[in-house]
């Protein structure tokens, strides 16, 4: 039974492959204002950076969206090709760095991992529609733990300020 090593050998690499990204970090009160804090500080080069469509980088991804679904990797290497086309890697870094950061990916895996967290908490109430059907997919690709639920559920009340915070920066 010879093939069966190449083809486990290749289905776990398409499981590896196709997982999509996470942040791995326990979601606490710390990580949610060290999010906020490099939002604020981010926020002009954020800006900066413009439209993912118009940068040679992001060129083969129509929606921000679809690089959440990369892996880890691919993810940290796109943004780090992005903020260089643009000028912006040093200073990134530097920010980055100092909010203890392990990549540009690594904070915007956690920021979209509280967006996420954001709107599975809203759902259903009378806000608009919650997301468009990249989010609704990325909530199905990747939904949110029962401790994050859980984590927001018990202290929405002091993460609100943080998350005012994030939109204004």
């Amino acid at each position: 039974m010879k093939w069966t090593t190449p083809l486990l050998s290749a289905v776990f690499a398409l499981v590896f492959i196709s997982t999509p990204a996470t942040a791995d970090e326990p979601l606490t009160m710390e990580l949610i204002q060290r999010i906020s804090a490099t939002s604020t500080e981010l926020g002009p080069i954020e800006n900066r950076m413009g439209e993912f469509s118009d940068l040679e980088a992001f060129a083969d991804y129509d929606d921000p969206a679809d690089i959440m679904l990369l892996s880890n990797t691919k993810q940290d290497q796109l943004f780090e090709a992005g903020l260089k086309e643009q000028g912006l890697y040093d200073k990134a870094e530097a920010i980055l760095d100092n909010q203890s950061w392990d990549s540009y990916g690594d904070y915007v895996r956690n920021k979209m991992r509280i967006g996420l967290l954001v709107i599975h908490k809203l759902k259903g109430t009378e806000l608009p529609a919650a997301g468009s059907e990249k989010t609704a997919m990325l909530l199905k690709q990747m939904p949110p733990s029962k401790a994050d639920i859980d984590f927001v559920d018990k202290n929405w009340e002091k993460i609100i300020p943080e998350l005012q915070a994030m939109n204004r920066s």
